[in-house]
């Protein structure tokens, strides 16, 4: 049986700052369907989130 959670949306952006520097930040939402939620949340709870990263390679 497979169950249905939902969709979700990303995004991703990176910015190389030097040759060994690099930044990203990016945002994620997932839309849940109804079956996911009980009764204790409102339908228009949907997740998000936000991740940023600073990554120096050598």
């Amino acid at each position: 049986m497979v169950t249905e959670f939902g969709a979700e949306f990303d995004i991703i952006a990176k910015l190389k700052i030097t040759k060994n520097l690099t930044y990203s930040v990016g945002a994620g939402y997932l839309f849940v369907d109804d079956g996911f939620l009980n009764q204790a949340h409102d339908p228009d709870d949907n997740a998000w989130g936000i991740v940023s990263n600073l990554i120096y390679k050598f």
